[in-house]
Parts: C-alpha cells; structure tokens; sequence
C-alpha cells in the first residue's frame, strides 16, 4: 500500500514494532530496510560467523570471514528472497533524499594508523605472504566485480600444481581480510541526507516526512565570520576557466581568430617545449580549444599564448591581454611577494578597463569584477596554492576513474577505494619486511604510485644521512638559499647547503669526465676560489692541491618544488636561466640555456674548506640577440645555436634562476630564432 506522496508502508522488523504495525517510508528505504532483514537473518544463522554482502554486475557473494572454508560460502543466487534488480536498482522514486557515505572511525581506531594492519592474518611464510599481498594490490588495482573471484581460483590452481597446501581466499573480501586491506575501511558507514535541508540521519533511521531542521549555519555564530570577506575567490575558475575562456570565445565570434590563425598558431605549438610541470595543450589549438581543463587554459595562458598570438591579434587586444598573463604569472606562484601582489591587482585593474573599451560593457561579467578582489583573498587567506581547485579536480579525477557495478551504493565503493589507495603505503610498510627481498620489487611496482611516495617520503627525510654530501650536511638556510639565484650568484660557489629532498635517494657511480669539459671544472675552480695554483689531475703526483675530475650524474634535481632535469630526448624541464654580469660589468642580465646533465664533484683536498661536494648542472648558453622585438610582451629572442662551452658552463644549481619554455621564432628577415618564455618558479615553503 503507498500513500499519495509516494510513500510505502514498511513492514520490516523494525518498522513493524509501533502501534500501527508499519512506518512509512521512500521506497528507496523500503528496498534497503528489506535488503537489512535478508542479512540479518543469516547473520541470526551464524554467531560465530560475519557476513558481507558484496555486489557486482553479475552475482552477489556471501563472505564468512572467520575461518569457513570456501566449501560453505553461499552464493547470492542460491537465498531466497534476493531480487538484484529490485535491491540494487539505482532509480530512486524519491528525489528529496541523497545518499551520502562517511567514514565513522572511533577514537582507538584513529589512535595510529597502523594498528588497523595489527589484526591481519597474513600467512607467516614469506612466499605465501607474497602471494596473498600481490593478489590483494593487484585486484583493487586492476580487477572489476566477477574477475577477481576468477583470478583467486587461479592462484589456487597453481598452488595446487606446485603442491602446496596454502589456498587464497575465494573471495576478494577474504583476501583483503587475509593481508589486512579491509581493515581501513571497517569504520566506512552509509548515512542519507535530506534533500530540501541537507540534515544527515544514519542508514537505520527512518527518515521523517517533514524536517524541523534550522537551515542556518554554525558559523553564523562565530563572532569573527563574515560572511563577505570569508567567501574565497577559486582563482582556478576565476583565471583560467573563467576569463581566459571567454576571452578566446569573444575573439573567435568577433574574428579576431580565425580557423586560419589557428592552423598557423598550431604548427608553431607544436614546436614549443615547456617545462615539466605544465601541460602540453597537444592539437587543441589547431582544433578550437575543444574540452580544455583548468590546467590547460593555465599552459594556454602562461606559456602558449605569448608567442602564438603576435603577428595574429591586433596589437591593443594583444597588449591588454598581456597584462593579463602577468598578473596571471604572480597569482599562481606557491608565494608571493608583497610588491608582486600589487602589480597584479594593477594589472587586473588595467585589463578591466580595456575590456571595457575593447569589447563594451555588455562583455563585463562578475567573474571579471573578482578579479578585483583576489588581492584581498590572498592577503587574507595566502598564496592560492592553498585554497585553488586544482586539487579538487585532480581528486575528482581519481575518483571518477574508480570502477563501480553501476548500481546503489557507488558512494561506499568510492569511499573504500579512496581508503584503500590513501592507506596502501602504510599497509606496503607493513608487508615488506614479511616477503622475501626479491619480491618486494614486484609488490613496489605493482604499486607504482604509492611505492614513489614511499621512496620520496624516505628520500625526504633521509637525504641528509643517505647522501654522501658533506652540503647537505650542514644546516640548511633557506633565506640564503632564496638569494643564491638572483641576490648573491657572484659569491655562490656549489657546495652550500641544499634542500633535504633536493638530490635523489642515491647518486649513480663515479664516472671520468669528458676532459674537455674537465678543462672547464678546473678553470671555474680556480677562478671561484682564487687558487691559481690548482693543478690538472694529471699533475696530481707532483701537487696534492688537484681537482678531482671523478663526477657523479644524475637525472633531476628538486629545488623546493621546481624540477629541473638533464637533456633527454623530449628536453622538457632542462630549459633555465640564470643571471651573469653583462660583458661591460655594469649590470645583470639573465641569459637562456640548456641543461646537459646535473653531477656532483668532491673536492679530495682541503681547498674548499670542509664543504667538499659541490652540485652543478652542465649547460649549453644560448647566443643572446642585441635587438629584442618582443620584450614587451613577456618573450625574449636568442640565436639558435650555442655560445662556446666555457668556464661559466659549469653552472651551481643555486643559482639557477627561472624554467623556462622555448620555441621558435622569426626575424625581421625571415631567418629562424629561438624564443624564450621566462616563468615563474615556484618555491614550496
């Protein structure tokens, strides 16, 4: 029987125990009140036993997780009473309830993280143990719904071959039992919310018709909330999938651009190279920006539009959209300067009211008039690294990639694959020293991911005793380090402190340098310590005072979140630049180069004091060009070719300044040059 609202009289056993022998309720909480019944019978069946109802697209699968043998599992098609079509059909006929999932951890499970892997029953032998971890990973991984069943029934079939009397599991609830996997999902709850004022009632309770729930806000009785300044502007939407979208969308309606400007500026795309941690924009140039995110209309701003748009944009349009990227350049640092802020909140303000002669008032939008206002959030909630989006869209997207049955209940899944992916390394920790040392590789490569953050973890906080460098040894001051690039280069010599995470784990063996780049070592150590009587480590028989010419390469360094990286065959993040005098002594000027490997080279004698290993990247300067035609618009030009290999190639990766992007460019007399895009470099503190 159902009432005039859609409502359905409930009979379960405790609905049933009022007067009236039935409580109405959505027949979505009908369904799921009768699905509680099912498994509370069987769970009445078995004291000794817990059963867990697990759904996929084919069957259903009852897990007795305490010592039953696989003989007594009972199939989901085999109990009566269980329609999958109508317990797990995810058309609800009541739109005014959203399900919601959280995760309810009690004060001792929260206590340490660890303690959730204490009750595992991993199989004491080491092969066995390896066998149950790799099932384990691989199948939450990799496997969907009946797959994984068939893959345990495998692995046992091989066991059986090789005649061994260890068996997995049956089922993936079994093995994640087995290696401690499930156990960080055990506080997982399902809740519901109501849909007109959002209040939360847990699964079991039955949700009222009408709710006496106040709709205003905790926080309206804080005494510092306010409501106007505590609102943050998201400056990912605000930039980038705000206004750089619709900027390109009026130029494209006005035919500002046309498809033959973007063909051109495609081609010309597709010969730039960026920096490590900006994303390539492919062929959507060449195609109208079809589907860009938030990161690529960031590459589009930043990198890509400086070059492509001159010659193609009227100049007034291409002038004020300039001012645009700059302010864009100094918001989306991890920090920022005082000054640098105000010349963004400038420059906004300037590109404001261009727009408003450029396109007319109709083309102002809201969104634009908060450009005016980022100062404001960032005075009040720091640089936009914090607070920005781009996090939460990069966890929708791990999220969107978890499979689901399609059916109710995607909310736990979500949930207990978000657990198990966050918890995988603690749980990795736990396993490794019970597998044999030959198998960890696999069990870390199959968790690829998790097994870098691991590595990084450790490399972090374990460079400094790791490493064999005596420069990382000492305390490590970041306002000096903050200076090398661009305050106190002439005084940098390679071996001050880095980072702790700066090199990586564990430096590659000696090699012998190319002599003649040796020539350069030796030059820059003679002109840097003003000790003329360094000798060639050939000579080293007649003088203790040599330089050694034993180097250790490596492929990347991290300098407070800026990579930076050796030329590879793709040369994306070997790109830099870094400050010299200019050749009359009276100013600096920073010149573009490219990165030919990074090495590190200890000092065997006394002369650079007891700071004896110094870091240093190998670069190839590129000729710099007296006329610059585009410095106006953010883009310095440089011939092709490289300047002569020098002392000054023999670069301290302190004082590496800016990434930078490349591409190409045409002189006034059609001849090919090379152009540069200075960005920003971010520093992590």
């Amino acid at each position: 029987m159902s009432n005039n609202n859609n409502n359905s009289e409930c009979k379960c056993s405790k609905c049933s125990s009022n007067s009236m022998g039935f409580v109405l309720v959505s027949t979505q909480t009908l369904r799921r009140h009768a699905q509680q019944d099912i498994v509370r019978q069987y769970q009445s069946g078995s004291s000794s036993s817990v059963i867990e109802v697990m759904s996929n697209d084919n069957d259903m699968e009852i897990d007795f997780e305490d010592n039953v043998d696989a003989e007594d599992q009972v199939e989901a098609e085999d109990l009566p009473l269980f329609g999958i079509d109508s317990l797990f059909d995810s058309e609800s006929e009541d739109e005014g309830v959203i399900e919601a999932t959280i995760l309810d951890i009690s004060d001792d499970e929260s206590d340490d993280v660890r303690e959730h892997f204490s009750s595992s029953n991993m199989p004491v032998d080491p092969t066995h143990a390896f066998i149950a971890s790799f099932a384990a990973f691989f199948i939450s991984k990799y496997v969907v719904n009946s797959g994984g069943a068939v893959l345990l029934k495998f692995l046992n079939e091989v066991l059986a071959h090789f005649g061994q009397s260890f068996r997995l599991p049956l089922s993936m609830s079994g093995v994640n039992s087995m290696t401690g996997l499930s156990d960080v999902t055990r506080g997982v709850q399902r809740f519901v919310a109501c849909g007109d004022c959002n209040k939360v009632y847990e699964e079991s309770d039955v949700v009222p018709e009408c709710c006496n729930f106040e709709r205003l806000s905790e926080l309206h009785d804080l005494v510092y909330f306010n409501l106007v300044e505590c609102t943050v502007i998201d400056p990912m939407h605000n930039l980038y999938l705000g206004t750089a979208k619709r900027i390109m969308e009026k130029w494209r309606s006005s035919g500002l651009i046309t498809d033959a400007h973007l063909a051109e500026m495609q081609l010309d795309a597709d010969k730039l190279v960026l920096p490590e941690d900006y994303t390539p924009l492919g062929t959507k140039i060449g195609r109208g920006f079809p589907f860009m995110k938030a990161d690529e209309w960031k590459s589009w701003c930043l990198v890509y539009s400086p070059v492509l748009l001159r010659d193609r944009l009227p100049e007034a349009h291409l002038g004020n959209w300039t001012t645009f990227v700059n302010a864009c350049q100094y918001l989306s640092m991890p920090s920022i300067f005082m000054a640098h802020l105000d010349e963004a909140h400038q420059s906004l303000e300037a590109f404001c009211r261009e727009c408003k002669k450029l396109y007319k008032a109709p083309f102002l939008s809201p969104n634009m008039h908060l450009h005016l206002h980022l100062r404001e959030t960032v005075l009040n909630f720091g640089p936009v690294y914090g607070y920005w989006l781009f996090s939460f869209e990069r966890c929708n997207g791990i999220l969107k990639n978890y499979a689901t049955n399609r059916k109710d209940g995607f909310e736990g899944t979500y949930m207990k694959k978000y657990l198990e992916e966050a918890y995988q390394g603690d749980l990795i920790r736990q396993t490794l020293p019970i597998i044999r040392p030959e198998h960890s590789a696999i069990i870390l490569e199959l968790t690829a991911s998790t097994a870098n953050s691991i590595t990084t973890s450790t490399s972090t906080a374990n460079s400094i005793t790791t490493s064999t460098s005596t420069a990382t040894s000492i305390q490590f001051d970041i306002n000096a380090f903050l200076d090398s690039p661009e305050i106190n280069f002439d005084i940098v010599k390679g071996n001050e402190p880095l980072p702790p995470s700066a090199l990586p784990l564990a430096l590659k063996g000696e090699i012998s340098m190319d002599e003649s780049e040796y020539e350069h070592l030796l030059e820059y150590y003679r002109e840097t310590y003003d000790d003329q009587t360094l000798v060639h480590y050939r000579q080293a028989g007649h003088s203790d005072n040599f330089v050694n010419n034993r180097i250790q390469k490596f492929e990347s360094i991290n300098l407070l979140g800026q990579i930076y990286k050796s030329k590879t065959k793709n040369q994306r993040g070997s790109f830099m630049q870094a400050l010299f005098e200019t050749s009359d002594g009276r100013s600096t000027k920073p010149y573009a180069g490219q990165i030919q490997y990074l090495f590190v080279n200890t000092a065997v004698n006394s002369f650079a004091g007891h700071a004896s290993q110094h870091v240093f990247a190998y670069v190839q300067w590129y000729k710099e060009v007296l006329l610059q035609p585009r410095a106006g618009e953010g883009v310095e030009v440089n011939e092709v070719g490289f300047e002569d290999d020098s002392m000054n190639s023999i670069l301290p990766v302190h004082r590496i300044c800016y990434p930078v992007a490349v591409g190409e460019h045409l002189g006034l007399e059609g001849e090919v040059q090379m152009c540069v895009v200075p960005l920003p470099r971010k520093i992590y503190i």
